[in-house]
């Protein structure tokens, strides 16, 4: 067996396929293992549309457990949650609204995007609405 063998280019090493990280629950849909996104999944009310619960990256991109993921993989987790009734989300993503939102948004099939933020975000443990970090950790959140 000799030849040259095939490497993968760089952008499908980096991609993930998310399936085994989704975790869904009445009011949400989250995809990562780590504290951060359980944390937000257990903050979850789901009283400003669907919660889409996954890390971005400041261009934009959505990142799970480290590696860039494409929007669709994230759309194809929420429509597979039986919860999951085709109305407006709330996407807890920081930079989301970079780009992510709209992505995301579009490959749903248009469906309303809410409180997608530029800045670093989580749940508001009391509300389960979108908290704005714009400062970072350092500073005070802000309700979206």
């Amino acid at each position: 067996m000799g030849g040259t063998v095939a490497r993968p280019d760089r952008a499908a090493r980096r991609v993930v396929a998310p399936r085994r990280h989704g975790h869904q629950t009445r009011t949400a849909t989250a995809i990562g293992d780590d504290a951060n996104t359980v944390q937000n999944l257990l903050r979850s009310k789901g009283t400003h549309g669907h919660d889409v619960i996954v890390h971005g990256t400041e261009r934009g991109d959505f990142i799970v457990n480290g590696k860039i993921t494409h929007p669709q993989q994230i759309a194809e987790l929420v429509r597979e949650n039986p919860f999951y009734n085709g109305g407006p989300i709330q996407l807890v993503t920081c930079h989301g609204a970079s780009k992510a939102a709209s992505e995301l948004s579009h490959a749903l099939g248009g469906v309303e995007v809410r409180n997608a933020s530029r800045h670093q975000v989580d749940l508001d443990p009391r509300t389960g609405r979108v908290r704005e970090w714009p400062e970072g950790r350092l500073g005070e959140p802000k309700l979206k």
